[in-house]
């Protein structure tokens, strides 16, 4: 009985050991990067260290502007700004903005040296200094802010209101909330038409996407992804009237 005790304990420290040691390789395989793949297309430069807060960081939307990218942190609620080196990307200078409640997008206005960014755990869009990275001021909105996108030609910056099922609409000039567009359903990542000036909204519960007029403030359109789960991330070609949209499972989308 004692001899078998003794075994049962020796397995199970085995089998503890093993875990152990797959749960370190899996944390070692997140948070210290891998070297791409070879590819026919792009080159690979290297990495651009960023700031961490704790052991594993989890990054949101990407937004560049004339050689500056902002990187949004989910986990930290930091917007990190890379002034890009193009020919020694590890040489690029990096800022960082500290901040609460899980930073998403970031909207910038290309006339004027400020841009806007959504918190969707403070339920804010905060407008800051590009240069500086200074606040300038923050903006109450409905509950999940997450995407966020300036459009130039309504004069407005639209907020993608993930929970409350709804796009917050702020003047960027006053920077006041001064309308809402209420959506059928969840919405995830929104696209310009740079040549209706329609806005398209893909909906991540109901696998669906809509058009936003922004001159009435309300949906116009409806197009369900047929066979397609959790619409994300979208793109435009205006030009050659493609919509482009990541999903979870693989379908067919056509031309609008």
């Amino acid at each position: 009985m004692h001899r078998s005790v003794k075994r049962h304990l020796r397995t199970a420290a085995a089998f503890a050991t093993l875990i152990a040691l797959c749960l370190a390789a899996a944390g070692a395989y997140l948070i210290c990067p891998g070297t791409p793949g070879k590819s026919k297309f792009m080159k690979f430069e290297g990495y651009i260290e960023l700031p961490r807060r704790g052991s594993l960081s989890v990054l949101d939307y990407l937004t560049i502007i004339n050689g500056t990218l902002f990187v949004t942190s989910e986990s930290s609620g930091s917007l990190i700004k890379v002034n890009l080196d193009p020919n020694h990307p590890s040489l690029s200078t990096v800022s960082e903005l500290p901040g609460n409640g899980a930073a998403h997008g970031v909207a910038l206005i290309t006339d004027h040296n400020v841009a806007f960014m959504t918190r969707s755990e403070e339920k804010t869009v905060d407008v800051f200094d590009r240069t500086s990275l200074r606040q300038l001021a923050r903006i109450p909105v409905a509950d999940d802010a997450d995407a966020i996108l300036c459009v130039p030609s309504a004069k407005l910056v639209y907020v993608a209101n993930g929970d409350a099922k709804i796009a917050t609409l702020i003047d960027p000039e006053k920077r006041i909330t001064v309308g809402t567009v209420t959506l059928p359903g969840r919405p995830e990542f929104p696209a310009l038409d740079l040549r209706t000036g329609l806005l398209y909204q893909n909906l991540e519960d109901i696998d669906s996407i809509v058009s936003i007029d922004l001159g009435k403030w309300e949906v116009t359109g409806q197009w369900p992804l047929a066979l397609c789960e959790g619409p994300s991330g979208m793109a435009i070609d205006s030009e050659q009237r493609r919509l482009f949209c990541s999903v979870l499972q693989e379908c067919n989308v056509g031309g609008f």
